[in-house]
């Protein structure tokens, strides 16, 4: 036999006096309802008579109207009294009106009715207004002074979230801290998050420190934590932690910050080239390998019994057109670099001088060759633009002249139709009744 069940969930469990709603069971095969937890008078909740009319959660914040069918609304009015059929009325009224999303209408008129207020938290909360859901959380709790229908450690977790989630860091940290003695790692990693967001480093530190899983998220405070402690050695264990749990742009490139050897940098810098997907990423990390390799090169050079000039990229790369694209000025500082490098393992002395100057000439003329590329590009684009702007003025000195021709036509009509006019009134009075 199919059932049908529309009822309400108590939400709190309490110890002395529970608040217990009224639900109905409905059968297609039974002619009636039956009233079930009839115990409504318990406690003094404003509006409690009507929260039969919801189902709810204890564990969750919020009420679902029961919506029936003229036929079901049929079945249940039989077994109403007439005090509770008063009230379905009236709740379906309010109803109506929250329907419509008339929120300000129904708080006017009903500012106490326990059930809107908290539909209008759900609303809230999933539109990710929580400076709203807060206030109306805080109504809510007002409203079931003794904790009848949502338990106190329902009420707080909501309030801890909502003072997190509305940058209330001080307020929230109050309330995780009420439940810190659980041990729970989520109540930990809250704790740790407000305690950062604070500023106060060291206490995330121990907090994440604490939690039984060492969680992607919690290395990561502590990572950002020692770096702003300036405590870089444990900043770079955290670091390589997190590049093997996540080998990525964002940690191949934290890991490098922390490394000293100049080879073990730039394999990381390379690497997380590969992987970065946004052009400031790969800018930035071009500057990186560019100053590292420019001060490989240079030191190098120092150790030479006379004067070398080195060549520079980054002057080089000051030469290149706006056209170059990303990866093309990419390609050519790595072609510039590896070609350095072996004239370094192949020359000394002056041969590795004229090697130098010749590598600086061959980029040179390459970025001259491009910028006379690029101009070359730009004046055939202005000469296409120039040959544009001539048409559209040959076509509107074609569009007037026309205009024109068509005036001096209508002029001209209108003339021999004066002039003529008792001839063509005498010929065809019916066209020129006048």
């Amino acid at each position: 036999m199919k059932k049908f069940l529309f009822g309400i969930i108590c939400s709190a469990i309490l110890s002395s006096s529970v608040y217990s709603a009224q639900g109905y069971v409905f059968s297609t095969d039974n002619a009636e309802p039956v009233i079930q937890n009839s115990n409504k008078t318990s406690v003094y909740i404003p509006y409690s008579q009507y929260l039969q009319f919801y189902n709810m959660n204890a564990d969750k914040i919020g009420a679902d109207y029961i919506y029936l069918k003229h036929s079901d609304e049929t079945i249940l009015f039989k077994s109403l009294s007439k005090e509770d059929k008063e009230n379905y009325k009236y709740v379906k009224k309010i109803q109506k009106l929250i329907a419509k999303n008339q929120w300000d209408q129904v708080f006017s008129q009903y500012p106490n009715f326990y059930p809107a207020y908290l539909q209008y938290y759900e609303i809230c909360y999933k539109n990710e207004d929580y400076t709203e859901a807060l206030r109306i959380l805080i109504k809510i709790k007002n409203l079931d002074t003794g904790g009848n229908i949502y338990s106190q450690t329902v009420l707080n977790k909501a309030f801890a979230e909502l003072y997190y989630k509305t940058r209330q860091y001080s307020k929230a940290l109050q309330y995780y801290q009420m439940y810190e003695t659980s041990e729970d790692d989520v109540i930990y990693m809250a704790i740790a998050n407000c305690y950062y967001n604070l500023g106060e480093y060291s206490h995330a530190i121990n907090y994440c420190k604490k939690l039984k899983n060492q969680t992607y998220e919690a290395k990561e405070i502590i990572y950002d934590s020692y770096m702003r402690l300036k405590d870089f050695q444990n900043a770079d264990k955290y670091a390589k932690e997190l590049l093997k749990m996540n080998y990525s742009y964002q940690n191949l490139m934290r890991v490098q910050a922390m490394e000293k050897d100049d080879s073990a940098k730039l394999s990381y810098c390379y690497h997380a080239r590969e992987l970065a997907l946004e052009e400031k990423d790969i800018r930035a990390v071009n500057k990186l390998i560019c100053d590292v390799e420019q001060r490989k090169l240079e030191k190098s050079v120092s150790k030479q019994n006379q004067f070398i000039k080195v060549p520079k990229w980054e002057e080089i790369s000051k030469q290149f057109p706006p056209n170059m694209t990303l990866q093309e000025i990419s390609a050519k500082q790595d072609e510039f670099f590896k070609t350095a490098n072996n004239y370094l393992l192949q020359y000394k002395g002056q041969q590795l001088a004229n090697a130098f100057a010749s590598l600086s000439q061959e980029f040179y003329n390459f970025a001259q060759s491009k910028q006379n590329q690029y101009y070359q590009e730009q004046q055939i684009l202005m000469q296409q633009a120039a040959l544009e702007q001539q048409q559209r003025e040959y076509e509107l000195q074609q569009q007037i002249l026309y205009e024109q021709q068509m005036r001096n036509y209508i002029q001209r009509q209108h003339y021999y139709m004066n002039r003529y006019r008792p001839y063509y009134m005498q010929n065809d009075p019916f066209i020129y009744p006048w």
